[in-house]
């Protein structure tokens, strides 16, 4: 009997279903599983597919191997690790933004002070613009940039 490839009879549109196995390769099992990790870190209303059957479909798995991702601790741990980091970078842009606009106000008392601190923080980050420097503030100094967007509305 004849061994026949498990293509055959499929549209060529579409990959075909990848098993995941040892012989699949772990290279590639690892690729598809960053590529997921990423489209979990997207937001939703910004993600290619838009939803977990399509990038199951365009990955050449189940949905159900997705689910077995989902519960890899190399995947949880990343998913953990990267969120945090963009939830800091996004509050971050948000204090941020809050401080420029403080800053711009001619009404805010305080605008002065709104825009030491944010031309601070330019000034800070000028030498390297990586985004990734916003991941690294702490909390205490996001909070340090709260107090003053507080004390300038009252």
């Amino acid at each position: 009997m004849v061994a026949m490839p498990l293509t055959q009879g499929q549209p060529k549109a579409n990959p075909p279903i990848v098993v995941e196995s040892w012989q699949t390769g772990y290279a590639d099992a690892q690729e598809r599983r960053e590529r997921y990790l990423e489209w979990l870190l997207t937001p939703e209303a910004e993600r290619t597919p838009s939803t977990k059957a399509r990038l199951a479909e365009s990955l050449g798995v189940s949905t159900q191997t997705l689910r077995n991702y989902a519960k890899d601790p190399w995947l949880q741990r990343e998913l953990i690790q990267r969120g945090r980091a963009l939830a800091r970078v996004e509050r971050a842009q948000d204090v941020l933004e809050s401080l420029f606009a403080q800053a711009k106000d001619p009404q805010n008392p305080r605008s002065v002070q709104a825009a030491k601190v944010f031309l601070d923080w330019i000034s800070k980050t000028v030498d390297d613009p990586d985004l990734e420097d916003l991941a690294e503030l702490s909390d205490e100094q996001l909070e340090q940039a709260l107090i003053v967007l507080r004390s300038s509305r009252g």
